[in-house]
């Protein structure tokens, strides 16, 4: 017993030491950093005072700890691209985590440790109201999703898809978890073990319910590529590649250009009345319509049909909610 309280003790200073070389932090911020119950509180307060008698933290009149080690390369304010590459990675990272998960908050504390000012001081305070974020399932599901996917463990968790009201169970060999580049959510890639017959599919994380990693183990077949599985979708629907041609006002070229679409199949192209032809090829073409609504009357679906006849729908619709009141009505 004695031996495994030394053990267990040590660790903790490990983590101490790891979590101040992120950022300063007070007994509180390590206690819950640290996942300690509160009674723990008097056996961390004295694990600092340790690490402040051998000189490796201090005690900052704020309260704060401060590690007189961090190990972490400050970049090289020489060289500003380098920075905003790295500023912009946990831009991105906040923006896609919509509620509080404490691996999230540690990368971010990373990355704002290496950057240089005032990319530094924005990032700080970035962090700090990132943490005030609500605690929520979904970095629960996200955590033993992730888990599944390194240990190779089957995932088994109750699923509801978009319009259904009755959830299935489903058994997930998780193959790959992607980041839909346009809602930011966190998608779980793998072979759905209970359809008839198993076949890879796409779930969404935020709507697993009841997550569970099985005893069963799986291997990751040597075939399946996840950036060709995804190559053609919007998102991260995918399915037969079709042809969407889409004509734009001569009004927004400029703002086309300044953009890059990796389903693009030929150059933007300027017919006689100045209009722009954009020509993608689409595994599925659900996802593109927010996008193509968003350009409100700026753009024209020419094909595939059921598109435009799916937008020339949805704009009517929308375009009747703004009707004028009829004259002499309440």
């Amino acid at each position: 017993m004695p031996e495994l309280r030394s053990n267990a003790r040590a660790e903790r200073l490990v983590a101490i030491m790891q979590s101040l070389e992120m950022a300063d932090r007070t007994s509180s911020e390590l206690l819950d950093r640290l996942n300690l119950p509160s009674e723990k509180l008097r056996s961390l307060q004295r694990d600092l005072a340790l690490l402040c008698d051998r000189g490796d933290i201090e005690k900052l009149d704020s309260g704060h700890y401060r590690s007189k080690r961090r190990t972490l390369k400050s970049l090289n304010p020489d060289n500003p691209v380098e920075a905003l590459a790295l500023y912009s990675a946990a831009r991105l990272l906040v923006h896609h985590a919509s509620s509080f998960h404490p691996s999230y908050l540690e990368v971010l504390e990373m990355i704002t440790h290496r950057l240089p000012e005032p990319a530094r001081s924005i990032a700080v305070r970035a962090n700090a109201e990132y943490a005030k974020r609500p605690r929520s399932g979904d970095a629960r599901t996200l955590d033993i999703t992730a888990q599944a996917w390194v240990d190779r463990r089957a995932l088994t968790f109750e699923y509801a898809a978009v319009g259904k009201t009755t959830a299935r169970r489903v058994e997930l060999d998780v193959y790959h978890v992607e980041i839909n580049a346009h809602n930011r959510a966190a998608y779980a890639i793998g072979l759905d073990r209970s359809s008839t017959p198993p076949q890879v599919k796409v779930f969404k994380v935020a709507r697993m319910r009841n997550p569970h990693p099985t005893s069963r183990t799986y291997d990751i077949p040597d075939d399946f590529d996840a950036l060709q599985f995804f190559a053609g979708a919007w998102g991260v629907m995918t399915g037969e590649p079709r042809r969407v041609d889409l004509l734009f006002s001569p009004k927004v070229e400029s703002r086309l250009r300044e953009d890059h679409f990796p389903q693009q199949v030929e150059p933007l192209q300027r017919l006689s009345d100045g209009r722009v032809l954009l020509s993608l090829m689409i595994a599925n073409t659900t996802e593109i319509k927010p996008w193509l609504l968003s350009w409100g009357a700026e753009v024209e679906v020419l094909r595939p049909a059921e598109l435009r006849e799916e937008m020339r729908k949805t704009l009517a619709d929308a375009s009747a909610l703004y009707a004028p009141a009829p004259v002499g009505s309440a």
